[in-house]
């Protein structure tokens, strides 16, 4: 009785540890955007490589430069149905309304970027859905 709970234990741990989603290849050099009303936002490579550092950048039109201001952008990532904790991660301006921040996907699967905006216009929360692939 014992060696079925410790084994299947283990196998919960394995699954966890392992990812939910199939494996896929990354093509490293691609990248992929995708439209928002408001932002334009993308993460490369793409689709996102669980376990490594992946660019994940904001980029503002010259009318959102104005209205945002010296603006300060952080991303928090989340994973529906998993609780893996969020830790915010600041982006780093670049220049020209372009923000970049490094994020990495624990696990394969579907994630969400929680991103927040703060600025002359006061804060604005953005979701952005990516995958993560192994």
């Amino acid at each position: 009785m014992l060696h079925r709970a410790f084994a299947a234990v283990f196998m919960l741990l394995l699954l966890i540890a392992t990812g939910c989603a199939a494996s896929k290849q990354a093509d490293p050099a691609s990248s992929v955007a995708q439209p928002n009303k408001e932002f334009a936002i993308s993460i490369t490579p793409a689709p996102a490589v669980s376990l490594k550092e992946n660019k994940l950048v904001l980029a503002l039109t010259a009318e959102q430069q104005q209205a945002w201001g010296n603006a300060t952008v952080s991303v928090k990532l989340g994973m529906d149905g998993m609780e893996h904790g969020e830790e915010a991660v600041a982006a780093e301006a670049k220049g020209e309304g372009r923000y970049e921040a490094t994020v990495i996907p624990t696990m394969a699967g579907p994630w969400i970027a929680h991103i927040t905006i703060a600025g002359d216009q006061g804060e604005k929360q953005v979701a952005f859905p990516f995958e993560a692939v192994r």
